[in-house]
Parts: structure tokens; sequence; C-alpha cells
């Protein structure tokens, strides 16, 4: 089928109270579509905590690769991994499919979060972010979106958790050149997730 890729990575943490740090770093290799593939990811997290434990403020900040020259017969777009995307990269799942989702020129993503729990079931999130593609490709601009989400989440049970949630993403020219947005999006979700 042309596909024989392989990933691998490795993950950095560590914690000063009130900081936090993770930074984590994958390779992608092999074939894809039958084309020579060489992708990487970064990823860097920097926490603070506090009004008790209660509250952190976090600096994100996700590097996939792109490819600016889809006919060098190499794959450099870095393909997203199972279905973790939704919690990283917008509430709007915009970029769930990352060769996809921006065409193929990668992602960049700069994030502000913050979150509160008041109490252990109850917790409430504000994450903004600003999308960029990672290569220009015909681009004129690699501006993609900014985004914001907003949710409360609250848990029942261990196992049993409610979820409402707002997001609005504003299109920028690399967006809407993709075809993928113009203007503004407003998304609103209820949810229940069962964890087991």
């Amino acid at each position: 089928d042309g596909n024989n890729q392989s990933t691998a990575g490795s993950i950095w943490k560590k914690s000063v109270d009130p900081f936090s740090f993770r930074v984590q770093g994958m390779v992608q290799f092999g074939k894809r579509e039958g084309l020579d593939l060489s992708a990487h990811m970064i990823a860097a997290r920097a926490s603070l905590t506090m009004l008790e434990g209660r509250g952190t403020v976090s600096l994100w900040y996700d590097h996939l690769s792109g490819d600016d020259d889809p006919t060098d017969g190499e794959i450099q777009v870095f393909a997203t991994l199972f279905g973790a995307r939704h919690r990283y990269y917008g509430r709007s799942d915009y970029f769930l499919d990352i060769p996809n989702d921006t065409g193929g020129l990668g992602l960049r993503d700069t994030a502000l979060k913050l979150a509160y729990n008041p109490n252990s079931p109850l917790s409430v999130n504000l994450d903004i972010h600003s999308f960029h593609t990672a290569e220009k490709g015909d681009l004129s601009s690699q501006h993609l979106a900014e985004e914001a989400d907003l949710w409360i989440k609250y848990r029942f049970r261990t196992a049993l958790a409610l979820e409402v949630g707002y997001s609005l993403t504003v299109a920028r020219t690399a967006m809407e050149e993709l075809g993928r947005l113009e203007g503004t999006a407003n998304v609103g979700y209820f949810m229940t997730s069962l964890e087991f």
C-alpha cells in the first residue's frame, strides 16, 4: 500500500513548585503514499500553578513540520496521531488531520491556556490559540486563524463527566486561501464522557 511509516519520540518533564515544564519531540520516517517520509513535531509547555493549587496558567507551543515542495519526492509533513488532537489544536476541530487541514504545510500553534478548579468535580477552562502554517508554500500568508475555547466540565463520578463549551474561530488569510473558513465560526457543544 506504499505506507511503512514509523514514529519515535521522547518526553522531558520537570517540576519546580509552582512551575512545571514539558518538552516533547517526535520524528516520523519510512514511507507514506509510496514516498520517502521525514517529518517532525516539537511541543513545549510551561505552567504556573496558583490560587492555592486551584488555578493554572500555561503557555503552549506546538510545531508540526510541513512540506513546502510536494513535488520533490519526499514527504515532510507530520501526520497527527490517534484521537487526541481535539484537546490540543482547538476545540472547533479545524485541525484534526494536519496534512489535509493545512494543505500539507504543517502547523504552528501558540496558545495561552487558563484553568480554574474551584472544587474537585468542577473545572473552568479558557484556551486562546494563534494558528499558522509551518511552511508558506503558495500561500500569501502563513496566518491561519485565532481561536478562543471556553468550557466547563463537571465530573459526577470518577468515570462520568459532563462538559459544555463554546468556541469562536476567526479565519485569517491562509485559512481563507485554503478554503477552510471565511470570516468567523461559532461552535457550541454539550457532551458527556464515560472513562473506564
